[in-house]
């Protein structure tokens, strides 16, 4: 759908959206850091995406679809907002609440950040971990 969304955005006259293409190591932290909010518009059953980890760790809210692990991760109003997979006025609602808020944004953002380093950090990845092998040695 790319040539199809240049299009659109150049017949609109719009001309804050971009392009980027795969990113990867500091220069995507780069574009996470300095963005106001992660949206993952998934359709896919997705488990736990690392991107969703990463906008936490940046402290960005994430705007996700309700498929899959995405609602049981992003907690809806504290980490990020959530919206029906397939409804994109849901989706731009919700883009539109952090850009008019961005006092909202950077509160869920500091959620978001609070998450990856306690219930997504490693301390609580190694007490899981043990809990798992404790009770594999009882069997």
């Amino acid at each position: 759908m790319e040539q199809e969304l240049r299009t659109y955005i150049s017949e609109k006259g719009i001309h804050n959206i971009g392009f980027l293409g795969f990113k990867t190591g500091d220069e995507k932290l780069d574009i996470l850091r300095n963005a106001l909010c992660l949206v993952l518009p998934s359709e896919w059953y997705e488990n736990f995406p690392v991107t969703v980890l990463e906008a936490f760790m940046a402290g960005k809210p994430v705007i996700a679809s309700r498929m899959g692990g995405l609602p049981y991760i992003v907690e809806e109003g504290k980490s990020g907002l959530l919206f029906e997979a397939g409804k994109p006025e849901e989706l731009a609602k919700r883009i539109e609440q952090l850009v008019d808020h961005p006092e909202e944004a950077a509160r869920m953002g500091a959620c978001g950040r609070q998450l990856s380093e306690t219930k997504y950090g490693p301390q609580q990845a190694y007490s899981d971990l043990m809990k798992i092998f404790e009770q594999v040695q009882k069997n």
